[in-house]
C-alpha cells in the first residue's frame, strides 16, 4: 500500500462517517495534551500573577487545565470511535464520551508513558527521542483497538514496527505532507489573496484586524475538522496495514529488552520532569 492509496481510503472514511463524527473531529482533533503540559508555562503564570491577583490565576490556571482535560477525553473518544467504525461498531456522541471516560485514566497513563520514554531518551541521546517515539507510535491504537493497557500497548506497537521502522517512518512522513502540503498552498493563496484585496480596497484600522482574526478561525476551524482528522485516519490505515501483516505471536511476546528500554527512558523522563517543575516553581516564586 501507498500513500496515495492510503488517503483516498482516509478520505472515503472521512466522507461517509463526517455528519457523525463531525463534533469529535472538531473537539478530538486538538488534542495536544501530555504530562509536560501538566507542567505550568511560568511565563505566563508570571504575566498572570502581575496582571491579576492570586484567586483570579488560581481559576485562569483551573480553566486551562480542565479545558485540557476535555479535550484528551474527547481525543479519547475521537479515536476509539474511530476504532469501532471500522469494526462496524457505530456508536453516537454520547456512547463516544461515555467510553472516553472509562478509558481516561488508563489512556491518561499510557500517554504518560510514552511522553515520557520520547523524552527521556532525547535526553539520552544514545536512544533518540524521535527512534523510540517512532516504534511506539502505534500504543494509543493498540490501546483502543486491541484492549492493550499501558506497557502492554507500548510494547505491542514496538513489535509491530520492528524491523521496518524506516518503512513505517517514510510512509507516515510521505502521507502526511500530502495531506498537509496542498492545504498550506490554498491556505497561503487565500492570505495572500486577502491581503492583496484589503490593500486595493484601502481597508485597514479595526476592519483589517476583523478580517484577520475570521480568517484565522476559519483556519483553526478547518484544521481541527479536515486536516487533522483525515490525518488521524490515515495513521489507522497505516495501523491496520502494518499490524495485519505482522504475525500476532510475535506482537503478543515480550521482549525483555525493550521493557528495559522503556523503563531506563521513562525514568530520565521523570527525572527531567521533576526539574522542570522544580524549576518553574523558583522561577515563579
Amino acid at each position: 500500500m501507498n500513500s496515495a492509496e492510503i488517503i483516498r481510503k482516509s478520505w472515503s472514511f472521512y466522507k461517509t462517517n463526517f455528519k457523525r463524527l463531525w463534533p469529535l473531529f472538531l473537539l478530538g482533533s486538538s488534542s495536544g495534551f501530555g504530562i509536560y503540559s501538566l507542567v505550568p508555562d511560568t511565563d505566563k503564570l508570571v504575566d498572570y500573577a502581575d496582571a491579576f491577583s492570586t484567586p483570579i490565576v488560581l481559576i485562569i490556571v483551573s480553566v486551562m487545565t480542565v479545558i485540557s482535560i476535555f479535550i484528551f477525553l474527547s481525543h479519547i473518544a475521537l479515536i476509539k470511535t474511530i476504532s469501532n467504525t471500522y469494526k462496524r461498531h457505530i456508536q453516537d456522541l454520547s456512547d463516544s464520551y461515555k467510553v472516553g471516560q472509562d478509558l481516561f485514566l488508563p489512556a491518561l497513563f499510557a500517554t504518560v508513558i510514552y511522553d515520557l520514554s520520547t523524552q527521556g531518551a532525547t535526553l539520552l541521546l544514545i536512544i533518540p527521542g524521535i527512534i523510540i517515539g517512532g516504534y511506539l507510535v502505534f500504543y494509543l491504537m493498540e490501546f483502543v483497538d486491541q484492549n492493550k493497557r499501558g506497557m502492554d500497548a507500548l510494547l505491542s506497537s514496538w513489535a509491530i514496527v520492528d524491523g521496518r521502522w524506516w518503512e513505517v517512518f517514510w510512509m507516515i512522513v510521505v502521507t502526511g505532507f500530502l495531506i498537509i502540503f496542498p492545504y498550506l498552498i490554498i491556505v497561503s493563496v487565500i492570505g495572500i489573496s486577502g491581503v492583496v484585496v484589503l490593500t486595493m480596497l484601502q481597508v485597514s484600522g479595526i476592519m483589517s484586524l476583523i478580517a484577520a482574526s475570521i480568517f484565522g478561525l476559519l483556519l483553526i476551524i478547518t484544521t481541527a475538522l479536515l486536516v487533522i482528522p483525515v490525518g488521524i485516519i490515515s495513521l489507522f490505515e497505516i495501523y491496520y496495514y502494518f499490524r495485519n501483516s505482522r504475525d500476532n505471536k510475535r506482537i503478543e511476546k515480550t521482549d525483555k529488552d525493550r521493557i528495559l528500554m522503556i523503563k531506563i527512558s521513562a525514568s530520565v523522563g521523570i527525572l527531567y520532569l521533576l526539574f522542570e517543575i522544580l524549576n518553574r516553581i523558583f522561577h515563579f516564586i
